[in-house]
């Protein structure tokens, strides 16, 4: 089981909280905490074979994260979507990542947020959340 869990501090407000499992509140649809890009440069001679590392970076990762929102009304779901931009949006947050076997924690930054308007889900009362989250590659 996956559960997210995204820091309000700056807010004053409580976390947020996602799960994996269908329920009232935030559901996890597509969650990928991304791949570091590490940026290498490597010295090479004419005269010997392979190179050597003289310097490396890793860069920014961007994490993505899909939410279905259900909170009794569409007007309720909405706003839990407004309030799921809000924490995304902040410039310095914590997202922790809760599985089976542990938990790992993502220094994460401002946020790019769509709310979806599929008019099929919101008859039923969800709202779609997609973010693209620049994180630091490392805790």
């Amino acid at each position: 089981m996956l559960s997210l869990s995204v820091s309000r501090t700056s807010l004053g407000r409580v976390p947020l909280t996602a799960a994996d499992s269908t329920q009232v509140g935030a559901t996890v649809m597509d969650w990928s905490p991304g791949l570091v890009v590490r940026d290498m440069t490597i010295v090479k001679s004419k005269w010997a074979d392979g190179g050597v590392v003289t310097h490396s970076r890793d860069d920014i990762v961007t994490m993505t994260l899909s939410l279905f929102l259900r909170a009794g009304s569409l007007t309720a779901s909405r706003l839990l979507a407004e309030e799921w931009a809000e924490a995304l949006g902040q410039l310095d947050y914590t997202i922790t990542e809760t599985l089976t076997a542990g938990a790992r924690a993502f220094a994460a930054m401002p946020a790019s947020v769509d709310i979806t308007a599929n008019p099929n889900h919101w008859r039923a009362g969800i709202v779609s959340v997609t973010a693209s989250i620049p994180r630091n590659p490392w805790p």
